[in-house]
């Protein structure tokens, strides 16, 4: 039950507290629980409408209970004196602003006050807890200032996040950069993909059948898609586009997974039956002669398929070798006819990260294509797809047929009289049902797919048919352990254009056993979750006032799926409003409702009679990654705890490391413990390896990291770092998908919520292959790594920034990270940057006018060069290089819509122009005073040939390294040590007795003879090197 529950039920919880004005299963989203447990006693039976007139008082009383509370750090939960100047209702929304009481300079984590994401969810959820029982409440925006402040920012700018060495002198940090890091972390700080091993989750040995709306239908004459492209999108697409997001978090669940529309968008197929070429046996097998089986008339032998007894230990395989033509992503599936001497059957897959491995219990679910995950394959046969008798359990495993893709339409419609022309995942699920069990199967019944009316009446039940088919029905019926299948079906919503918000559907055709039960449980869990983020959406999340809605459905209905499980439909958003189509074209969007879909069925399941399904959640991405080169051959993998929290998950209890030789295939995993490092031993000189980390606990498995490089040099430790900025992952950024055909659509567009396309957080790749293509070592680590001061720049010579997209939104350079280099390359160092909004951002929005324009030495040209294609200039490093091309044609790996035109400041040089498009600079040089710097206008993983790409870095190293050595106590870098820099000096000398860590600004600027002090003996070369101020 949620703020939804009638007046007379909340009013009952809240005498129990005010913060349980959600359910007890709520409990975990509260934040810390004993600083809410002290609310609940503060506020016990307070409740109130939305426009309350008492709104303003009862938050001034909430407030100063929230300055009696402490934080985990032991300070106050809000400063003492801490003003309400404004509380707003707009649209169900409470807008507070406050101006904080005086900020404590000292505390026991030695800075000014700070506090946890827990503590920020605590006081967010301690200022909207007396509204939460008016259906109309949907949060609250808290905004913060200090006195004297004139503008508000969010508590993110408060975030704790490691102290500072208060003797260090530094550039000051803006913390008004601090709230967009912390919320693209919070929401995208890695890839959307599978585990590539079988995680052990709550949903182990759950089956769950998911299902896409729409699709490309054939009509009297063509066809056609169910609904209109319209704001961007179309629901077609977006229903499939979220099945993908949502069944990697099933699959990390620990769930089995049966996509009723084929997942991860590979128009490419490639399948094998049992007695085809390219499958091999070892052991004995035994022919079948059942009526069912798959043939996809490659090799007519007979035979259905082919089964083995299974044994404790290996004695039989049966081996799917393909020949794949181009290399990438291929979701794969097995093909077995359903009987009770199944067993769960053990598929091994040979991909480029290794071999994983995957049980699929027969006895529930088949009789038809079940995937087994997204993997990644180079070109040619040396993959492969096995099955292994190797069981504890006596019964007989099965050898039918294995798909690698999604493959394009083959049903050919009387109406059209042709096929769709598209690939499979993008025609409605009745043509997945008729193509697979219809033409290259045998013994299915075509009232799977066919029924009375026309396709597009097939279609509306036609994943549910599918699904009853493939499920397996308990002997004791349908009633028995129904905590081991269910069924969801995403749609968007459309009504009057005003309309937002999403619910789940009853249907009054015949409702399964406890549809009522899933459709609210999963509709509350999905608002629940989406306005804990909500702040961080382009727009505000829309809690309806009512959950649920009751009509004739047949897509959920007992009439096509027997009762065999629950069912429920939901409507995601209301794709006719412009604020939540944009919400529904943002791929942050979709991973956090696939997140929260997931952990609704858990909730779900686990009340349901017998249920075996824990009420855990798998815990959210970790953060900062980060690979050092530690020398001798260890490499320290390090990272941060995730957050936890009722949206993004629990607590992590564990880690594991994933790794790879090409950074798109992983495996080889490092299983461990509660820890947030490791260090990898006996790693070898002149080997590129990839890492990504994802985090564990009893609910499953995280989404990875971001992409992680490392590559140890043939002497010494690398001094490459390679950061990777580019964290972006929006609308913005979206593939576009122009239709061609049929003539009622040729020349649409719409928008795609494709995550390998917009942002697929490994861009380190491209980089690590140029950098290792010239023989160079080089380390890796997220931006956030810098932000969080746990890599300190100037431990490197070299720094490879990546941008790629990142624009003003999500800040291409924070104040912090502008200070962090204005810091690194004061030292004599070299940076090569690259993005196509950097100068856009930096300077177009006056996000950085200083850092760009003195220390890249660029200025603003345009935002648009309206151009993929670059060439070298006469004078510039890249002379003599061949042109080249950074579009998705040229082998781009994602689109870069607006990249900027530079313009040069004083002493700066053009080393790339634009060719066609509106022409200019693309990319600057600069040898300064003590650093140099690259800056591309575009970004460099974009150039579409590897070679280019490592024919260009090969010019820009060796002019970063060309870098003068700054002058020793230079401490402004302007050429001369004067009073300014001299005074710095004498802050920073405190003798032998104390001694500064590496990167400290006094050691890396002060410490003259290596000792990590500043003594007396480093004072006496100040006073050799001393100049005065030098006029020019």
């Amino acid at each position: 039950m949620t703020n939804r529950a009638s007046r007379r039920s909340c009013r009952l919880i809240l005498l129990g507290g005010v913060l349980t004005a959600l359910v007890a299963t709520a409990v975990a989203h509260e934040g810390d629980h004993e600083t809410a447990q002290y609310f609940r006693e503060r506020m016990a039976g307070i409740e109130l409408d939305v426009d309350s007139p008492a709104t303003t008082d009862t938050l001034v009383t909430l407030v100063g209970i929230a300055a009696d509370a402490q934080t985990q750090f032991g300070i106050p939960l809000l400063p003492p004196g801490t003003l309400v100047d404004r509380a707003e209702w707009h649209d169900d929304v409470l807008e507070l602003d406050l101006t904080l009481g005086k900020i404590p300079q000292e505390g026991p984590i030695a800075h000014p006050w700070r506090i946890s994401e827990i503590d920020a969810e605590t006081i967010s959820r301690a200022m909207i807890s007396p509204f939460l029982c008016d259906p109309r409440c949907a949060g609250v925006r808290i905004a913060v200032r200090e006195a004297g402040e004139a503008g508000y920012v969010s508590l993110a700018a408060y975030l704790y996040t490691k102290p500072v060495d208060p003797e260090e002198p530094s550039d000051p940090i803006d913390v008004h950069g601090i709230p967009n890091n912390f919320g693209e972390s919070a929401l995208a700080s890695g890839p959307t993909a599978n585990a590539t091993r079988q995680p052990t989750g709550a949903l182990s040995g759950v089956t769950v059948y998911i299902a896409a709306g729409h699709g490309w239908t054939a009509g009297a004459s063509s066809w056609f898609l169910q609904r209109p492209v319209l704001l961007g999108m179309c629901e077609d697409y977006g229903n499939i586009d979220q099945l993908n997001y949502f069944a990697a978090y099933l699959f990390n669940a620990g769930a089995t997974v049966v996509p009723l529309r084929p997942l991860g968008w590979q128009p490419i197929e490639i399948v094998l039956d049992q007695d085809d070429p390219g499958v091999t046996y070892t052991g004995s097998w035994s022919n079948s002669g059942n009526p069912k089986y798959y043939e996809n008339g490659v090799t007519n032998s007979g035979v259905a398929y082919r089964f083995a007894n299974t044994a404790a230990s290996q004695s039989a395989t049966a081996r799917y070798a393909p020949t794949i033509t181009t290399a990438g992503f291929y979701p794969v599936y097995t093909f077995v006819i359903t009987s009770s001497n199944r067993v769960p059957q053990r598929y091994r897959i040979s991909h480029t990260g290794g071999i994983s491995e995957v049980l699929v219990d027969h006895r529930e679910v088949g009789n038809g294509w079940v995937w087994l995950g997204n993997y990644y394959f180079s070109a040619g046969s040396s993959h492969y797809v096995e099955i292994s008798n190797q069981s504890p359990i006596s019964g007989v495993v099965i050898a039918d047929a294995i798909r690698f893709g999604g493959g394009t339409g083959t049903v050919s419609r009387p109406g059209p009289g042709s096929t769709s022309g598209y690939p499979r995942d993008e025609e409605g699920q009745r043509y997945w049902a008729h193509g697979e069990l219809g033409q290259t199967a045998v013994g299915f019944s075509s009232t799977i797919w066919d029924g009375a009316g026309d396709d597009l009446s097939d279609n509306v039940g036609a994943g549910a048919r599918l699904a009853a088919e493939m499920n397996v029905v308990p002997a004791g019926g349908v009633q028995v352990d129904r905590w081991k299948r269910v069924y969801l079906e995403f749609h968007t919503n459309a009504f009057n254009q005003t309309s937002r918000g999403q619910l789940c559907l009853i249907t009054d055709l015949g409702a399964t056993t406890n549809q009522n039960a899933f459709a609210l449980t999963l509709s509350n869990e999905i608002d629940n979750d989406m306005l804990i983020l909500s702040s961080q959406f382009e727009h505000a999340w829309v809690d309806r006032a009512s959950a649920t809605l009751t009509g004739s459905y047949g897509a959920i209905a007992t009439v096509n799926n027997g009762n065999e499980f629950d069912a429920t439909l939901v409507e995601l958003a209301f794709h006719d409003n412009a604020q939540d189509a944009e919400l529904l074209r943002d791929p942050r969007v979709r991973d956090a409702m696939g997140r929260s879909c997931v952990h609704g069925i858990i909730r779900f399941l686990n009340t349901l009679p017998g249920s075996a399904v824990p009420l855990a959640f798998a815990p959210h991405t970790p953060r900062s990654p980060r690979v050092i080169d530690q020398g001798g051959g260890n490499v320290l993998v390090s990272w941060t705890a995730p957050l936890a929290d009722g949206a993004r998950g629990d607590a992590a209890t564990g880690y594991v490391i994933y790794q790879s030789t090409d950074g798109y295939g992983f495996g080889d995993p490092i299983v461990l413990g509660n820890v947030t490092s490791h260090t990898l031993t006996g790693v070898p000189t002149g080997q590129t390896r990839y890492l990504r980390i994802a985090a564990t606990n009893a609910g499953g498995e995280s989404m990875p990291t971001e992409v992680l490089a490392v590559r140890r040099p043939t002497s010494g430790t690398a001094d490459i770092l390679i950061v990777n900025g580019f964290d972006r992952l929006r609308r913005q950024t979206n593939p576009v998908q122009t239709f061609t055909q049929p003539p009622a659509y040729s020349g649409d567009s719409i928008e795609r919520q494709i995550w390998l396309r917009s942002n697929a957080f490994n861009y380190v790749v491209q980089h690590a292959e140029a950098l290792a293509a010239n023989g160079h070592g080089f380390a890796s680590c997220s931006n956030e790594a810098i932000i969080d001061l746990v890599v300190t720049l100037t431990n490197f010579n070299v720094v490879v920034w990546i941008l790629g997209n990142e624009s003003s939104a999500d800040q291409t350079l924070s104040a912090g990270e502008q200070a962090a280099l204005n810091t690194y390359l004061a030292g004599g160092r070299g940076l090569f940057i690259s993005g196509a909004e950097i100068a856009f951002d930096l300077i177009g929005q006056s996000a950085g006018v200083t850092f760009a324009t003195t220390k890249l030495k660029i200025g603003y040209g345009a935002d648009n060069a309206n151009t993929s294609n670059v060439t070298p200039t006469a004078g510039g490093i890249f002379n003599g290089l061949a042109a080249f091309s950074f579009d998705e044609a040229s082998g781009a790996p994602y689109r870069v819509p607006t990249p900027d035109v530079l313009t040069l400041q004083s002493g700066a040089v053009a080393a790339l122009n634009y060719v066609g498009g509106a022409g200019g600079i693309a990319a600057v040089q600069q040898v300064g005073p003590s650093f140099n710097t690259v800056t591309f206008g575009f970004p460099f993983e974009a150039i579409g040939s590897s070679a280019s790409r490592a024919a260009v870095m090969q010019r820009i190293i060796p002019f970063l390294r060309s870098a003068a050595a700054s002058l020793p106590f230079d401490q402004n870098n302007d050429g001369d040590v004067d009073f300014a820099d001299a005074q710095l000096a004498f802050f920073c000398l405190r003798g032998p007795g104390t001694t500064y860590p590496p990167g400290n600004f006094c050691r890396t600027k002060c410490d003259q003879d290596g000792d990590a002090d500043v003594d007396m003996h480093d004072i006496r070369v100040l006073q050799q090197v001393f100049t005065g101020p030098l006029v020019p």
